[in-house]
Order: C-alpha cells, then structure tokens, then sequence
C-alpha cells in the first residue's frame, strides 16, 4: 500500500499541501476551512473535467446530510480566494445543472512528490504466460471498488505499464491496493471486512445525525459576539453592492434587537462592502468577534436566492449554513428567516417578546426598501456630498412609504451630520432634523436611531445638554450594545464633567464598533483629558493604525507621547503631519510643535512660529486658544493674559472650552499663576 500525503499541486501563484492541508499563495498560507480545501483539491485533481455536484457530496459529505448552499458557499470562498487566473479567467467554472470545472489543463498544474516514494511494481513476479492481467484499485477509506482496467501486457510492455501505474499512485489522497487476479481471491474477506465496517460506522452516522438534526442548533459557549458581513450580490445589478449592505443591515437590526449576543453595527462592517474579496476568519479577526455571517444574494426576475454561511473565528468551521429561495416581494419575510436561523443556531433561546421583535417590520414597500438601503450606504460615508445623497433616497423612501419611521431616522441624523460638519447652513437643518426625528418617534417610539438623531439636534449648538443626555440615557437603555448610542453618550457625560464614566461608555462604544476611526480617536481624546496617558498612547497608536487619513489623529499621538515624557516620538509626528497635513492641520500641527518647543526651552523656533500665528489670528480668530499657551510657555504672560481673556468671552456657550479648562494638562501651569488664577470658571 502507498500512502501519497506529500504532494504538492502548484499553478500560477498557488500550491496545494496535501499533506498539511494548506493552500499557499507566494508562498503564505491561506485561510481556508477544512471542506473548502477537500473541494478545491477534488476540482484541482480532476482538472479541466466537470466535477459533478453529486460525485462532489459523496466524496466529502458521504457521512452526512448537506444541502446545496454548503457547496456553493464554499465555491463562493475558493472563487474569492483564488481570484483570476493571468488571462482574467475565473479558476473555478459552474457548468449549468451539472456541477463545476477546475479551468486549467492538467499540464498547466505541477504535481510534485518530494519524498519521490512513487510506488515501482516488481515486474518480474507478473506471469508473462498471461496475456491480459485485470488490475483492481481498492480505496481502503471506504472499501469500494475504484477502478477496474484490463491491460494487455504484451502490446503495452512493461515499461509502458510501470509508468501508467505510477501514473495512478500521484492522485492524492488515493490509498490504493493492487491486486492480481491469482490474489484476488484472498482480498475478498479483506474488502468484505472493510465494507461491513464501513457500512456500519455509515449506519451509526446517519442515525445520529438525523436524531440530532431537529435542533438546528450550536451548542456552544464560544459565540458572544457577531458580525453580518455585507451580502456579496451575484450578477450585474446596478448597486449592488449598495444593496448587499443594506440587506445584511436589516439582519444586523433584527439581531440586536434580541440582546443577547452583541452584534457589530452596520458602520462596522461597512468597510467591507466593496472589497472584492473578503475573508471571513480575517474579517472576523479585524472586527474581535467569534463568528462572522456572510451571504451572497442573486436576483433572477422575480425570484431571490441567498446562501449565507456563520463561520465560527477560532477554526474557521461553519457552524451554519444554507440557502433560500424566495419571491423578490417577499425580501422581508427572508430577512426574517435568517436572522431567527442565526439566533436558533446559536442557541439563543427567544423569549415571545424577542420573536416578536425579530417579526417587526420597519416597511412592506420594496421600493422604500432599496432606497432606505442606498440611503444608508451613503450615509455612511460622511462627505458632504454622500450625506447629500443619502437625504435624497432617504426621502424617496419616505415618498415610497409615509409611514417608515427607520427612513426617517436616517433623515434626521443625514441632516444633523450636515449641520455638526459645517456641510450646510445650520439653523435649517436644525430644524429639519428635529422635525424628521420626532416624526420617527411618533410612528415607533422604541427606534434608537431616532433618539440617537434627536439627541444630536440638541447637541449642534450646544445649547440643550440636559435634554441631549436624557435622549440618549433612553437610547442606550433600548439598545446596550449600540456603538453610536454609547459613543454619543459619552461626549455628553464629558461635557458635563462625568470624566470616568465618559471614558467607560467610550470603551463600551469602542468595544461593540472596534474599526470605528470616530469611536477610536475620541477614545484616545477622552483618555489624555483623563490623565491616562500610557493607555492614550496605545489608544492613540491604534488610532492611527486603523486610519492614517483622519484630521489631527497624529497631533492627539504627539500629545499622548508628550505627557508620556516620550519627546522624540512626539516631535517626530508633529513633523510628519507637518509635511504631509492638509493646510488647515498644518496650522494647528505647527501651533502644537511651538508649544512644546517652548515647554522644553527651544525658544527660537517656538518664537518664530508664535509670531507666525499673530498674524494668522486676524484672519482666524481660533487661534486665540494656541496663541495663550505659546505666549505663556514663552514667559509673555501680558500678552497671554490678552488672548485669555479673548478666549474667556465665548465661554457660556463653549462647551469644549469649559472642558478643556478643566481638565486638559495644558492648562495646569495656568491654573496656579496669580494673574490667571482669578480668572478660571470654578
């Protein structure tokens, strides 16, 4: 018997380890779960052939009950992963109502064998007397007969016949026994043996399965957190991938209204709508959740099929999948079913009121529907000119249905963003988002959305804290694992003052959207004004990490760094911003550099860049606040104590500024001078 673990199959950039199990690509491993790779090496192994569906499930799920979507998921992941080849052919082909063909030639893929363990028959012991010998290869994985050929030895020769049969013995993973017709006879009660094994162990299999089916649930305590990646819509539907977000965020809705499990917010998973290849251990790694959903969605005139697959992180095992088929106009009795399929197969026992919330539809409209979608894909985005856009689906969603109060949610926080942003005029859309907010209210006063969007009406001019804190205090309170109720909550506690548990709700906010550039900069904000200066470098650090484009996350780095004593660090970033900064962070990036230079007694170029700032204050009067600590760092504490009082004028209605004295370590030295001393709010 030979047993050929160690071959390699190698095409283009790829190989395949038999033997470790592993697909490689330059040389890296790729994340793969146990059954992709038995189909992508079954593709590979009958390449250029059409691998039947069927022969597929018998030869990888012969032991169990499967249906069609675990299959055409895993294709959905070998295509993602494997990509096109050079030419821009797809690797994998469906052929219609047969199965799928592996597209390469046989002799455009390597097979490899580097132990070179081929078996050599000993041609000597074959009976040359014969003309004819029937040789039987015997799988001994399940005992059946494999392959039956007569070869004519005198015609073919040994020679020729040594090389075809170690032509068999190279298709991994192949255990094979051959036996000659004078030792057939004494294989049978072997085979026999094997087959009743074999039958047997098929026999308890089935039994248990189809006992434990009924379940349909994971038992497991592994699960405590989820992520619904965006749907991967199939074909050339226009937004498609705008569409794919906003299914897989009616799912993310129905699952966290359970409140069981946390689930990442759709502005998580955003990210990942228009990736053209997504991985789901890594998406889920990124993410630090323990399982990933992900579907594919594919639109067929009137009909809509979804395959979705939960994909536990640890292992990359499915724990879950299936597919659906539904009419077009019934899109939201399936976004019904999966998500009480997620929540049965994690084992999440509902309570009646949970059902019925998982029931809850936000609209019966379709329409509305797709352009609730589009609308949330843009808003998302926060550019001035994508908010634009998602007012603008987002009141088509309206016209399409009057009574959706999500459409209207998102209307109301669309224009809120507008106005906090400084997008467009802010007295109107104040108002048109107060209006759209407790309109939202009026038609479902249990919509966090709304309250978290009402919220931020009181917050733009900063002059309705109390009433802001009450609305979102309500907001967390429907919804504990929303990140932007938390994350909003948070800068509220900080505004008036409740520093530790701003810091807590952050975190909480960071926890539930961990990719957030927002949630991760503010986190590492509030940490300084905490004090908390070696936990604001990590935060800070990671901050940076996850987006090296938002305004000023290098300037907050060179703060932490400073506190931390770590100078260098802190100058080195205030340089890079400096060089690379839009004009508007360059400003505030030499304002800080000049700070510090002072601080440390490197007068001459705090000087130069303090007399640079005097003339700039003409024109910017918010340079009122740089130019007080510059002076008084410089020891031109008269000329400080002018800009201070300037600053001091805006105070009742500055929030921030109210913050920052009071906690920011800027203002330490400042606090304790005599002539200032007088002058802080108490």
């Amino acid at each position: 018997m030979t047993v050929c673990e160690g071959i390699y199959y190698d095409f283009f950039d790829f190989r395949l380890d038999v033997e470790k199990q592993q697909l490689l690509k330059n040389g890296e491993p790729v994340q793969l779960t146990y059954k992709a790779f038995q189909v992508l090496l079954l593709l590979v192994q009958n390449s250029g052939q059409i691998s039947k569906k069927e022969d597929i499930f018998t030869k990888l799920w012969a032991d169990s009950f499967v249906e069609d979507a675990n299959l055409t998921q895993h294709i959905y992941v070998l295509r993602k992963v494997l990509g096109q080849t050079p030419n821009g052919q797809s690797y994998i082909e469906t052929v219609p109502k047969q199965g799928y063909r592996f597209t390469l030639q046989p002799d455009q893929i390597s097979v490899i064998n580097p132990s070179d363990k081929t078996q050599e028959f000993e041609l000597n012991e074959i009976d040359d007397s014969f003309s004819e010998k029937t040789i039987q290869e015997i799988s001994l994985s399940d005992g059946k007969l494999q392959h039956l050929e007569t070869i004519n030895f005198k015609e073919n020769g040994r020679k020729d016949l040594s090389l075809s049969m170690a032509d068999k013995f190279v298709q991994p993973p192949v255990f094979t026994e051959v036996a000659k017709p004078r030792l057939l006879s004494r294989s049978r009660f072997f085979v026999a043996a094997l087959l009743l094994f074999f039958g047997v162990v098929a026999t308890a299999t089935t039994i248990y399965y189809f006992r434990q089916k009924p379940e349909q649930t994971i038992i497991t305590d592994n699960v405590k957190s989820i992520a619904v990646l965006p749907f991967k819509p199939i074909g050339d539907e226009v937004d498609k991938e705008k569409l794919g977000l906003g299914m897989a965020d009616a799912v993310i809705m129905k699952l966290s209204k359970i409140q069981q499990i946390t689930v990442r917010p759709t502005s998580a998973v955003f990210s990942y709508t228009d990736q053209p290849t997504i991985n789901a251990v890594s998406a889920g790694l990124e993410l630090g959740v323990d399982a990933v959903l992900e579907g594919t969605v594919q639109s067929n005139g009137e009909r809509v099929r979804v395959s979705v697959q939960l994909v536990q992180i640890t292992d990359g095992k499915t724990l879950w999948a299936e597919n659906f088929h539904e009419k077009a106009s019934d899109i939201f009795s399936l976004q019904d079913l999966i998500s009480t399929k997620v929540a049965t197969a994690l084992s999440i026992n509902l309570t009646e009121k949970q059902e019925q919330l998982l029931e809850q539809r936000t609209t019966n409209s379709t329409e509305a529907f797709q352009d609730y979608q589009l609308g949330i894909y843009f808003w998302n985005k926060r550019t001035k000119e994508d908010l634009l856009k998602a007012v603008e689906y987002f009141q088509q969603a309206i016209e399409h249905d009057p009574n959706y109060a999500q459409a209207f949610a998102g209307l109301a926080d669309s224009y809120g963003m507008l106005a906090f942003y400084g997008f467009a005029d802010v007295g109107e859309m104040k108002e048109k988002a107060r209006i759209s907010a407790e309109k939202a209210l009026a038609l479902n006063d249990l919509l966090v959305e709304a309250y978290v969007a009402l919220a931020m009406v009181y917050v733009i001019d900063k002059d309705d804290y109390p009433k802001a804190l009450e609305l979102l205090e309500r907001a967390v309170t429907l919804a504990p694992y929303n990140a932007s109720a938390r994350h909003r909550y948070s800068w509220i506690l900080l505004s008036n003052r409740r520093v530790d548990e701003a810091v807590r709700e952050m975190n909480l906010a960071r926890e539930y959207d961990p990719l957030s550039v927002a949630i991760n900069r503010a986190l590492c904000s509030v940490l300084i004004l905490q004090r908390n200066f070696p936990d604001a470098v990590k935060q800070c650090e990671k901050s940076l990490e996850i987006s090296l484009d938002t305004p000023n996350s290098r300037i907050y780095l060179a703060r932490a760094y400073f506190y931390n004593g770590r100078y260098s660090a802190a100058f080195n970033q205030l340089k890079i911003q400096i060089e690379t900064g839009k004009k508007e962070e360059v400003i505030y990036a030499r304002a800080e550099l000049a700070y510090f230079d002072a601080k440390l007694g490197q007068t001459t170029n705090a000087e130069k860049i303090y007399a640079d700032l005097k003339k700039k204050f003409k024109k910017d009067r918010a340079l009122v606040f740089e130019l007080t600590l510059i002076g008084f760092a410089l020891g031109k504490k008269d000329e400080a104590l002018v800009y201070f009082k300037e600053m001091l004028k805006d105070l009742d209605k500055n929030r921030d500024l109210q913050l920052s004295l009071a906690y920011d370590p800027y203002w330490d030295e400042v606090k304790v001078d005599p002539q200032f001393a007088p002058l802080f709010p108490k």
